[in-house]
């Protein structure tokens, strides 16, 4: 069962509902697991942040949270692999110390590990939390049928018992209950960190004026983000008339060449006053880029985290996204969104000239999508799924 520290600091048993001191690992605080933090806080629980790197953005939409750096180790393995594997992003090998995690557990009075499974650190960190007999859940992105280390993992007896995905592979698949049948695991989505209060701005209501389109992308990633893709299918609808302004922002180098790329079929077709290009945004300021605009579009080939969708579709943007999983769990089709077929850029653009030509239909979406996010994908809806989860 779950135990909690008394005055004296011995562990005792806790009686279900009580707060609990919760460690949630990852490799860098990004705004994935925020709303996540902010519902179990409200929840009274004692929420710690335990990451690898501060080396991106991190704080999300607030600065208060309680954030430990807990290094990964530089020995031979990670030497060793940087030369064997050096396309691997490093996360993927690095390792924890075995001591060093079970010491942080112990100091800090931890009674919940979840963990996100990524690299082999996490594995560690998932057998420290097993070795003083912590309650333990892990999560991934992945869905049924299982990839490869997550089988391993099971066969080892290292999964633990309670364990989850954030995406699905189901249109709206948030919307799954938390006790799956026997063989599917739970499905708890990544939750939007809630907006400030004067963030939050009245959306127009009357179908006067461009339809405001945003584009969300990781500038370095070449071959999957396509954001070019948003540009091309307008070119091809010929949506830069004037009827649509688009917005794309992201992180990556000033010389990324996906960005030169965009910049360039920018000025080929003249659209310079319709585009606006903001790179390296702080998470602190996209509360108030969602709010500027109508439209969310996300023409990714693949999709690990599809974060910004349940972001745009929290402050009531339609969404037009590829039908790859990071998008498609959160996205209605026809009711909240659109989804197109990920190789069919024609489809995109049909998608996009379509809704540019119906305004209300946008703004119908969009609610209907605030709507959605508020039922299936709140922070406090998702924290109370995860306190049901760590709980049975």
């Amino acid at each position: 069962g779950l135990f909690h520290r008394d005055g004296a600091g011995a562990r005792v048993p806790a009686a279900r509902g009580a707060s609990m001191r919760i460690a949630i690992f990852q490799h860098t605080l990004n705004p994935t697991v925020l709303g996540w933090v902010r519902g179990l806080e409200t929840r009274g629980h004692d929420v710690l942040n335990v990451i690898a790197y501060d080396t991106e953005p991190s704080g999300g939409w607030a600065s208060d949270l309680d954030v430990t750096i807990l290094p990964n180790t530089s020995g031979r393995t990670n030497r060793l692999m940087r030369r064997l594997r050096p396309a691997l992003p490093k996360a993927v090998y690095a390792f924890a110390s075995l001591r060093s995690v079970r010491a942080f557990l112990r100091e800090r009075s931890v009674e919940v590990a979840i963990v996100k499974i990524y690299s082999m650190r996490n594995v560690v960190v998932l057998i420290a939390a097993a070795s003083l007999r912590l309650r333990r859940a892990a999560w991934g992105e992945e869905v049924a049928p299982l990839a490869w280390k997550w089988r391993l993992l099971r066969r080892l007896r290292i999964l633990p018992r309670r364990w989850f995905v954030t995406n699905d592979a189901r249109p709206g698949g948030v919307a799954a209950p938390l006790d799956p049948p026997v063989g599917r695991m739970a499905v708890i989505p990544y939750s939007p960190e809630p907006v400030p209060e004067p963030t939050r701005v009245q959306r127009r209501t009357a179908p006067d004026g461009p339809v405001r389109i945003l584009v969300v992308a990781a500038f370095w990633v070449v071959d999957s983000k396509r954001p070019w893709w948003v540009l091309d299918a307008a070119i091809d609808e010929g949506l830069l008339d004037g009827r649509a302004t688009f917005s794309f922002v992201g992180l990556g180098k000033p010389d990324s060449p996906v960005l030169e790329g965009l910049r360039q079929r920018v000025r080929e077709h003249g659209a310079e006053p319709l585009v606006d290009i903001r790179l390296n945004v702080p998470f602190a300021d996209m509360p108030a880029i969602y709010a500027a605009h109508d439209l969310l579009v996300l023409p990714s080939a693949k999709e690990q985290f599809g974060m910004a969708v349940p972001e745009a579709m929290s402050q009531g943007l339609a969404v037009v996204a590829s039908d790859v999983v990071g998008c498609r769990g959160v996205i209605l089709p026809g009711v909240t969104g659109v989804l197109f077929p990920v190789d069919d850029r024609a489809a995109l653009g049909r998608a996009l000239s379509g809704l540019v030509s119906d305004p209300a239909r946008i703004r119908r979406m969009g609610a209907a999508g605030r709507d959605f996010i508020e039922a299936h994908g709140s922070s406090e809806v998702t924290a109370a799924m995860i306190e049901r989860l760590i709980e049975r």
